[in-house]
């Protein structure tokens, strides 16, 4: 029995040592294809200017895989689109912290964060929530 409880311990130790991916943790892959799919579209959208149809999109892809930057991205483009600029620097911020070692998405979000700070200090980027 003392043998046993050796072993559980060992194997324990290693599993934490090694940082032991837990299964239950990772999403299925059908929720990540299903994120691209809303992601696919709600650039569709995005791109022909239907912006509440594209948060739509985009918020159905965040749901799906809340690590989607790409879908946070655009959920604050969006947003921006429709004028509340307040709510588009939040999913912008989301997007940067989520970005990680993409460093050309995390370039291309602080380029938007920094033209939406320069458009509020002209006071041109205020849109309809008078970015409170």
């Amino acid at each position: 029995m003392h043998r046993i409880a050796k072993l559980a311990a060992a194997v324990l130790a290693l599993a934490l040592i090694t940082g032991c991916v837990c299964p239950l943790k990772t999403r299925p892959p059908g929720q990540a294809v299903a994120s691209e799919n809303h992601f696919e579209n709600g650039v569709k959208q995005y791109n022909m200017g239907h912006y509440k149809q594209a948060i739509h999109q985009f918020n159905k892809a965040v749901q799906k895989d809340p690590t989607n930057y790409k879908a946070y991205f655009y959920l604050g483009m969006s947003h921006k689109g429709e004028g509340l600029m307040a709510q588009a620097r939040n999913y912008l911020e989301k997007a940067l912290g989520l970005s990680g070692n993409d460093a050309s998405w995390a370039a291309k979000i602080r380029n938007q964060l920094n033209i939406m700070t320069q458009e509020k200090e002209k006071g041109k980027g205020k849109g309809k929530d008078k970015d409170k």
